[in-house]
């Protein structure tokens, strides 16, 4: 969901990916930054394609937990993928100072046209998210990717 002030929030994923049990809202800036899409995995990199002449902004992320038994739910999922490991490595070297170049990137898919429904689709990053929440911080630093647009 997008309001004047270039607020929203990221879609849920039925089937996959920390958003379905997280709250995730991005507020946009409408600084650039420089962002190596080469750096995004296969998937990561199949999105941005999807994209004409994209460009990326800063964003901050609040993020939490939506409840205790969302985390325990999530936690269990990534488990299943031998991902939570990840999730608790990542939060220890967040709680020793070691924060990553890159938290998480997410596609805003056209912002030109934007609606009140609009939301952000997830990239890269939901690992690092829950480490995020797991190390207790609650808001971050986030890429979002748009196409390039003449305002």
């Amino acid at each position: 969901m997008r309001n004047r002030e270039n607020v929203y929030r990221v879609k849920e994923t039925p089937d996959r990916g920390a958003e379905r049990f997280m709250t995730i809202i991005v507020t946009m800036t409408e600084k650039p930054v420089k962002f190596n899409y080469d750096s995004l995995d296969s998937v990561g990199k199949k999105k941005i394609r999807s994209i004409n002449n994209p460009v990326s902004y800063q964003a901050i992320a609040e993020i939490e937990w939506k409840s205790e038994i969302d985390r325990e739910a999530c936690k269990e999922y990534q488990e299943g993928r031998n991902r939570w490991i990840d999730v608790e490595e990542y939060s220890e070297r967040i709680i020793n100072g070691e924060f990553p170049k890159i938290n998480a990137v997410f596609l805003l898919p056209n912002k030109q046209n934007n609606t009140q429904s609009s939301e952000l689709e997830p990239v890269d990053g939901t690992r690092r998210l829950m480490a995020f929440c797991e190390a207790g911080v609650r808001t971050i630093e986030v890429v979002v990717i748009t196409e390039k647009t003449e305002i």
